[in-house]
């Protein structure tokens, strides 16, 4: 990123047309799609295949339009308030910590109130590591 920055002036004009043009037709280009993927490793034992995650290096200029991207669109989505109130993940002033805090408070306030509580909870760890290889 610092070589962009050293020339950022530079490429300003060509790169504002090329942003513009994207959210203008709401194609992200072809070529900023290219990643590395590679494989990093999490615990366990480093034999095993399922022990590793796939990670995307993507290009410089790829993540300054996905940031671009990102920022239009949650201020679209929050000016239609589209998301749901208890949406606490992936979002601005929201974390993960305070679901849990109103979780707990939930159910605080059912066993003070002799409510019954009950809860489901799904193990995600291994959800997001399916990687999907298209060849042409």
């Amino acid at each position: 990123m610092n070589f962009v920055k050293s020339i950022a002036l530079c490429i300003l004009k060509p790169l504002v047309h090329i942003f513009n043009m994207s959210l203008i037709q709401g194609i992200f280009p072809d070529k900023m799609k290219i990643a590395c993927v590679l494989p990093l490793y999490k615990a366990g034992d480093a034999q095993d295949v399922s022990n590793y995650r796939p990670v995307s290096l993507l290009p410089q200029f790829s993540k300054l339009l996905e940031k671009l991207f990102n920022r239009r669109l949650m201020d679209f989505v929050k000016r239609m308030n589209i998301l749901y109130l208890r949406q606490y993940g992936f979002r601005e002033n929201m974390s993960t910590a305070m679901a849990i805090f109103e979780l707990s408070e939930a159910i605080t306030s059912s066993l003070d109130k002799e409510e019954s509580t009950i809860g489901v909870f799904i193990d995600l760890k291994k959800a997001f590591d399916t990687l999907i290889i298209h060849c042409y």
